[in-house]
């Protein structure tokens, strides 16, 4: 196993775990990054703190091969921060009405264990809660 905890989100709402507080802006999040790279995995958790409902902060994972710029070459990594961060802030403008953190942006294969990740993964936040 990766990195990660494999966690395929196919967005459908009727699918989603009652359990789980699934905020609008959370499923938007899952939507418009799901609709741009078709990821094998993603993860959107909301880490606000205080009432769940807050949704003022969010971390992200996102494993796809649309991070590959050829079929051996993969971008470097600060490029596909940029990707997901531009690709959420097209959706809900600039400045993001919350903190956006890519906790990681990761390939197929980056994430399964078989490929080296070009730079070490950190996190990367942007946007300002109001």
């Amino acid at each position: 196993m990766g990195l990660f905890s494999r966690k395929k989100v196919e967005v459908v709402e009727e699918d989603l775990d009652p359990e789980y507080q699934y905020g609008p802006r959370r499923l938007r999040i899952i939507k418009v990054l799901r609709g741009r790279y078709a990821p094998q995995s993603i993860e959107c958790d909301n880490v606000s703190e205080g009432d769940v409902h807050d949704e003022s902060a969010f971390n992200v994972v996102v494993v796809t091969d649309d991070f590959m710029s050829s079929p051996k070459i993969s971008l470097p990594y600060q490029k596909r921060i940029q990707m997901v961060i531009e690709t959420v802030a097209d959706e809900f403008g600039t400045p993001l009405p919350f903190t956006l953190t890519v906790q990681a942006a990761l390939t197929l294969k980056e994430y399964d264990g078989e490929a080296t990740v070009p730079a070490q993964p950190g996190q990367f936040a942007i946007g300002t809660i109001k």
